[in-house]
């Protein structure tokens, strides 16, 4: 997405709320700021009907943790990752595979690697143990978009940026598509309880390991039921 030169190095929770409250001012808006942790996750989930998980790609021990705080009341989260042009969801509810299952790694373990990470101490084994944790559970089919020089397609450019940048290359048109997907899944989804009286003749998003997946290049739109548990090897 396009970034004015004067929000560059700015928290994108402020400048997020500062951009809401442009557009609209009959809303609430809480900033967390200071991210999600054990001292805001309660606050945080006080009141929500769904929770949308966009937190960032290697911050697993958030994910993990605010997953685990919302379990016990019930409340559903729709976690939505962009790479490329294609958009994927996944349901988290109580028939779901719970995250850290879905990820491989304990709310410590994977903590501890978010903290190594976040200071640049963490090891090339263990970058590449959050990378490949993540990508086997949030996008388990990467997009091939170019053939090599064998013509079979390949994804290697998207592998090398996330192992040599730390970063998943994202077309910028993209995150707007992303977003609008996993806005309409959560609206739907608010929607159900109306489902007796007002039949909607709606897909229904299988909770993880299933899987919406909508691509904007290739126009592939697909719902995954099930997968098998991936197989992660060493390093």
């Amino acid at each position: 997405s396009s970034r004015r030169a004067d929000s560059i190095g700015e928290s994108k929770a402020l400048m997020t709320a500062r951009l809401m409250r442009a557009i609209t001012d009959d809303t609430t808006i809480e900033v967390y700021p200071q991210g999600l942790g054990p001292s805001t996750q309660e606050r945080f989930l006080a009141g929500c009907d769904i929770v949308v998980d966009e937190i960032e790609f290697w911050n697993i021990g958030a994910c993990i943790g605010m997953h685990q705080a919302a379990r016990p009341h019930g409340i559903p989260i729709l976690n939505g990752l962009t790479v490329g042009f294609a958009s994927y969801v996944h349901l988290f509810e109580s028939a779901s595979m719970p995250v850290e299952e879905l990820l491989g790694m304990s709310l410590e373990e994977a903590s501890a690697l978010e903290q190594r990470l976040s200071r640049g101490r963490a090891s090339p084994v263990e970058r590449e143990r959050v990378m490949e944790a993540v990508l086997d559970a949030f996008i388990p089919d990467l997009p091939r978009y170019f053939s090599g020089p064998d013509g079979e397609q390949r994804n290697d450019f998207i592998l090398r940026r996330l192992r040599e940048e730390g970063k998943a290359p994202i077309l910028a048109t993209n995150p707007q598509c992303a977003a609008g997907f996993v806005a309409n899944r959560t609206l739907l989804r608010m929607l159900a309880a109306d489902a007796r009286t007002a039949p909607r003749s709606i897909a229904v998003l299988p909770p993880t390991p299933g899987y919406a997946v909508f691509d904007a290049a290739t126009f592939d739109v697909r719902i995954v039921e099930s997968r098998p548990p991936p197989i992660r090897g060493s390093a």
